[in-house]
């Protein structure tokens, strides 16, 4: 029922209105119980909207925390973040999409399927420039996760099909681990994903 999915998503945009700003202010005051409590919080939340990608992120760091694994942390929270924001987006597009057009045998409104494209390439330039700038992070910190990051990157920037964007050049200078001449290539990428 569509009533129904629609105010799931808008209680889940309300709920999580102040959700980051927690976050943020519990990562910085070093208020570890806080953030245990707002990251299960919002793992619930996740779960009841079927967010996968932020359900994920919100179990792994609930179980890093409780476990005392804190080395990622700040990579954590920041990219939990940025998934949030992404989901919340996409949970306000789809409250706000008319529901009295016609369905295409894919299950999605006919005139919605040209928007639901640029916004799938949209939300995949958003995680593009946020998987950048979580690399340059983790090059900065020497995490050894970089590898990984990269790797999700390359993928994001192929899913966009964005013409003009090699990692080449990102890729080498990985390779020869130097940091500085890649993390000006990443902030040449991050330019050109938010033109």
């Amino acid at each position: 029922d569509h009533d129904f999915l629609k105010k799931l998503l808008e209680n889940f945009i309300s709920s999580n209105r102040e959700t980051n700003g927690t976050l943020q202010h519990a990562l910085e005051s070093n208020d570890t119980e806080k953030l245990l409590y707002v990251i299960h919080k919002l793992k619930g939340s996740a779960g009841n909207i079927a967010a996968k990608t932020l359900f994920n992120l919100a179990t792994k760091l609930e179980t890093d925390l409780r476990g005392g694994k804190y080395d990622t942390l700040n990579n954590d929270i920041a990219q939990l973040r940025l998934h949030l924001d992404d989901v919340i987006q996409a949970c306000k597009a789809l409250c706000d999409s008319p529901l009295d057009e016609p369905m295409t045998e894919g299950g999605r409104h006919e005139a919605s399927t040209t928007t639901s494209t640029s916004t799938d390439q949209a939300n995949t330039l958003e995680e593009a420039r946020s998987l950048a700038t979580t690399l340059i992070q983790q090059l900065e910190q020497r995490d050894l996760q970089s590898d990984q990051t990269f790797e999700r990157l390359k993928h994001s920037i192929d899913n966009a099909m964005i013409d003009g964007i090699n990692v080449k050049a990102l890729e080498h200078h990985l390779d020869q681990l130097n940091v500085s001449d890649a993390m000006k290539e990443l902030q040449g990428l991050i330019t050109r994903l938010s033109q």
